[in-house]
């Protein structure tokens, strides 16, 4: 009489122990070195497939431990156990600049942000392992509304293969607006100004400033801002700046003419009446003083 105290031998087919998976459903297999009458996957009956025994288990988030339990036809039991982590959640990316559908001015823009669970990332192309905080700096070509935009893919990866991206989408406008406004060569006749501005821009305008006050841009092709005059040089500093902030600027020096003095009849009379005096006395005193020199020669 032989009797058996072995028990079966147990091998684990599938995800191996302490791995990282990303799907919930997962297979279990589990071969076995004799016959048995039964295993066990986490105290479910395995169904024999051949030479194995299968049974598919649905994992939790995190960390999950599944036991196998195998017993062979004289009773003997083996137990055995894997451990298995469910990892589902991507990286997390946050981009802190540039916003998405951001008008740059420069050729080059610092892409900054931070990703967390992650085992490598990449920013425009460029790979950087593990995780945390970065700030890379990313070529810019020139753009325009109707053509297309540069883009800047951040993109993560995590230990179990999960992946996770942000794409930006970025303008780049380096040229200045466009003005014209129409200054008068003579002087102005009034006590205001009236100034007109045109201004064309690919992108669009944002405001205008003068003289240190900022004006909203309307959206139309033009601005007009009444200004009032004083007598003699008037200077108007015009900045204007479009969506990306690029600036033109134009100093306006507009003259405003000087009143014309108008003569008083009363003041001209009285003049020429002093004048007369003055004459008058004048001829006396030349008569006054020939008469008495005449009589002391008589004498």
């Amino acid at each position: 009489l032989e009797v058996d105290t072995r028990p079966p031998t147990l091998r684990l087919e599938g995800p191996r122990e302490g791995s990282v998976v990303t799907r919930a459903e997962v297979i279990i297999g589990v071969m076995t070195d004799e016959p048995v009458v039964c295993v066990w996957v986490d105290d479910f009956i395995a169904d024999p497939d051949g030479a194995r025994h299968i049974r598919p288990i649905v994992l939790e988030e995190g960390e999950n431990t599944i036991r196998v339990k195998g017993m062979d036809l004289a009773g003997n039991v083996r137990s055995g156990m894997l451990n298995l982590t469910l990892d589902t959640i991507p990286p997390q990316i946050t981009v802190d600049t540039p916003v998405d559908g951001y008008l740059a001015k420069n050729s080059t823009i610092a892409v900054s942000g931070m990703v967390t669970d992650s085992e490598q990332f990449w920013v425009d192309g460029r790979m950087y392992p593990g995780q945390g905080d970065f700030e890379v700096v990313v070529s810019l070509t020139e753009t325009s509304p109707q053509g297309r935009c540069n883009i800047v893919l951040v993109e993560a990866e995590d230990e179990a293969g999960n992946t996770a991206e942000v794409v930006l989408r970025v303008d780049k406008d380096s040229w200045a607006p466009l003005m014209h406004i129409d200054v008068p060569e003579d002087p102005l006749d009034a006590t205001y100004f009236i100034l007109r501005a045109d201004l064309t821009d690919t992108w669009g305008i944002s405001h205008v400033v003068v003289e240190g006050t900022r004006y909203p841009w309307n959206g139309d092709d033009n601005l007009t801002l009444v200004f009032p005059l004083q007598y003699s040089e008037n200077s108007f500093h015009v900045k204007a700046v479009d969506l990306a902030g690029n600036e033109v600027e134009q100093v306006v020096i507009v003259q405003r003419a000087e009143p014309e003095v108008e003569e008083d009849p009363s003041v001209t009379l009285g003049m020429v009446g002093i004048m007369t005096a003055m004459v008058v006395v004048g001829l006396l005193t030349s008569l006054g003083v020939s008469y008495f020199y005449m009589h002391l020669k008589r004498e």
